[in-house]
């Protein structure tokens, strides 16, 4: 799984506090609200790349080509992304946005409301020139998100070789190898894909840099750079990184950062503390971790944190924990968070757990949104409302499925790979220790 779907919606909110956009923020979104349950201004102004695939968008299921011998605009009229278009502008859902529409239904602002939000100005342009078929003569990419190779350093327990090299070792022996390379990259010896994207720099609206691991790739590094030189500070620019690494050769980013007028928005997966977080995402350290977002907050007060963890049956009962770390210890704001919801292994969901662990986790949640309100009554937090509404919202996520016949195979699997890793998932959840009991 992408444990970075959704990741834009918590900058959603950051937007309002910015003047050029709220006016036209507020003016499109109370004519839109709940105007269409399938629009989504993806197929009009963006589309997702990576090693193995070319979709929708990050968040969207189905390839619809490869980069291997196309270009981005030969993907950009291709046949399933005119069916995508059609469909959309029929109010017909479309079935590799079946992401989107579950997490909508769970009361959870989807990467669809998000991008529609950003890009709803782009509509009266766009709209009128897609014709009969589908076909959208102007390329016309306003968000860019290419994934330009699967590089990583962490072999996180929810994710895959296709998204991190640092899975290769431990796929090849468990034979689910996404390709015969450890680093899977996107075959570009001509450099075509780069004398596609420079000219498009100028007019692309939100740069979103993610991975594998965006930090330890030359085309980040390349693009940031060009994008310091061009002095392109109107764009916003998001990450979904480790942020294990602050340094690219001889470049440091928080200094490359720095120059950049605009806020940029960086998007942290941390899914839990200490050892629990290295058990989940392998390569981690913590303590240096928590160092860099220590410089980071110190060293560029103008750029914004966040802290993204993806919901899931490993660290679901330490969110609130975290969440109150990351504030008492590391000064972060208190709506600094966004819950991901994972969706996928479907065993690696947190629905796999049984109703009364469920019904635990609730309490501890409810305990913590009263901790948050305690907290605002006595003048700690401002802004609470954003992040009880995402905490409600994952209490809804958690009650809403049930997927505790998948306990079975979560155990084997994780027991398949605690013993390539030699970890032991016992020694690490004691919380869990009677919940074989619940296989059937």
């Amino acid at each position: 799984m992408s444990e970075d779907k959704n990741i834009l919606d918590i900058y959603d909110k950051l937007l309002e506090y910015d003047d050029d956009d709220k006016k036209e923020r507020l003016a499109f979104w109370p004519k839109q609200k709940g105007k269409s349950k399938s629009f989504c201004m993806a197929p009009w102004t963006t589309i997702y790349a990576d090693p193995n695939s070319v979709r929708l968008c990050c968040s969207a299921d189905g390839d619809i080509g490869s980069l291997n011998g196309n270009t981005l605009k030969d993907m950009w009229n291709s046949e399933e992304m005119k069916k995508s278009r059609l469909a959309m502008l029929k109010g017909e859902k479309v079935d590799a946005c079946h992401r989107c529409y579950e997490q909508e239904e769970s009361g959870v602002d989807s990467f669809r409301i998000s991008l529609n939000r950003q890009l709803f100005q782009h509509y009266d342009e766009m709209i009128p020139m897609t014709k009969e078929d589908g076909t959208v003569d102007k390329f016309n990419i306003k968000y860019f998100d290419t994934r330009f190779s699967n590089l990583c350093n962490f072999s996180c327990r929810s994710c895959s070789h296709a998204l991190s090299s640092g899975w290769y070792e431990d796929a090849k022996k468990l034979g689910a190898l996404s390709g015969d390379s450890k680093v899977l990259h996107i075959d570009d010896e001509t450099n075509a894909i780069f004398d596609e994207i420079y000219p498009m720099i100028p007019d692309i609206e939100t740069f979103y840099f993610a991975g594998g691991e965006a930090l330890f790739q030359d085309e980040h590094y390349k693009i940031l750079k060009r994008i310091i030189e061009l002095e392109k500070f109107d764009s916003k620019i998001f990450y979904a990184t480790n942020f294990s690494k602050i340094t690219y050769k001889d470049m440091n980013f928080i200094d490359m950062w720095k120059q950049i007028k605009k806020p940029i928005h960086l998007g942290i997966s941390y899914d839990a503390m200490g050892k629990r977080g290295e058990y989940m995402r392998k390569g981690q350290d913590w303590e240096k971790s928590v160092e860099h977002v220590k410089l980071f907050l110190k060293e560029c007060p103008d750029h914004f944190l966040h802290i993204i963890p993806t919901l899931s049956i490993f660290n679901a009962f330490d969110l609130p924990d975290m969440h109150k770390f990351m504030l008492e210890e590391c000064g972060m704001k208190v709506d600094a968070l966004y819950i991901n919801m994972l969706t996928g292994p479907d065993i690696c969901r947190v629905h796999v757990l049984p109703k009364e662990f469920k019904e635990k986790l609730k309490k501890k949640y409810i305990d913590h949104i009263e901790w948050i309100r305690k907290g605002h009554e006595e003048g700690k937090f401002e802004y609470v409302d954003f992040v009880i509404r995402l905490f409600n919202h994952a209490i809804e996520f958690v009650m809403k499925e049930d997927y505790s016949s998948h306990l079975k195979e979560f155990y084997e699997e994780t027991k398949t790979l605690d013993k390539l890793r030699g970890e032991r998932f016992e020694d690490i959840y004691p919380e869990y220790k009677d919940l074989k009991n619940y296989i059937t």
